[in-house]
């Protein structure tokens, strides 16, 4: 997951205080970028294209990969509204 909880103590430890969640895993930014460089040298090496470049792409098709991912878990019938819609229409 990537939001975590940098202070997992309870309130009443750390004096009324919420704790404060991260915005990055770095375990899991650290294991996704080693993924894209070396799918980038990869890319580079049977392409010929500039390492930058494939590096680009790579990070850009794993973010859109994402955004379609979250986009399609929302929709009725997805992983988090596991429900479909009453309408016979839109179902599959």
């Amino acid at each position: 997951m990537i939001w975590r909880q940098s202070n997992p103590q309870t309130p009443a430890e750390s004096g009324n205080q919420q704790p404060v969640k991260r915005f990055v895993d770095w375990r899991v930014f650290g294991s996704v970028m080693t993924i894209a460089v070396i799918l980038a040298f990869g890319f580079h090496r049977w392409i010929g294209l500039n390492f930058w470049a494939c590096l680009a792409l790579v990070v850009f098709a794993i973010l859109v990969n994402g955004l379609i991912a979250a986009v399609e878990d929302e929709l009725p019938g997805g992983f988090n509204n596991p429900k479909p819609d009453g309408n016979p229409d839109k179902l599959r």
